[in-house]
């Protein structure tokens, strides 16, 4: 029912979050440098090698901020939409 899609819901926002976090603060990094020469692996290195493996996860609470109440809204509102107009298939 629909609790369910909501429970769903937030243990897929909590999913994606966890495996968006990481990318979402090294792309922001990268964006940042100075440094012409500084990639997604350079950052990623020097992130690692000076903030330790945890660092990873620096802005996990604003990711899930934003992805949260979007997976919230999506998921339930495609099941009830999918009743709706009777597409048993999807």
């Amino acid at each position: 029912g629909f609790g369910l899609h909501v429970l769903t819901s937030l243990v897929t926002g909590l999913v994606a979050t966890t495996v968006a976090a990481p990318f979402d603060l090294i792309k922001s990094r990268v964006m940042a440098s100075d440094c012409a020469s500084d990639g997604f692996a350079s950052v990623l290195v020097r992130l690692l090698r000076n903030e330790g493996p945890v660092a990873l996860f620096n802005g996990w609470l604003p990711t899930y901020l934003r992805l949260g109440p979007h997976a919230i809204l999506t998921f339930p509102l495609f099941e009830a939409m999918r009743r709706l107009l009777g597409l048993d298939y999807l």
